[in-house]
């Protein structure tokens, strides 16, 4: 389970300020320093956003099937 450390809020404002969130996004921002902060490096996600964030590689789980290339599958989180 991911939580706040004394880090979390300078990761955040971090995030906040480079990608310039606002909104709904802001949400995701927190996830993001969350997993910054806690060595998460490569987050599961259905939700685009998350690419926003810088230092984050996200895998995307929009296909239950996995496409022959890494473009095909970078391409099908893309598109959908």
């Amino acid at each position: 389970m991911l939580g706040e450390t004394d880090t979390h809020w300078p990761t955040l404002q971090a995030l906040l300020a480079n990608a310039k969130t606002s909104g709904p996004a802001v949400h995701d921002a927190r996830i993001a320093a969350l997993c910054l902060q806690d060595g998460v490096r490569e987050p599961w996600s259905a939700d685009r956003d998350f690419r926003r964030h810088f230092g984050l590689k996200v895998v995307c789980t929009r296909s239950a099937r996995k496409p022959e290339s890494e473009s095909a599958w970078h391409n099908s989180c893309l598109n959908s």
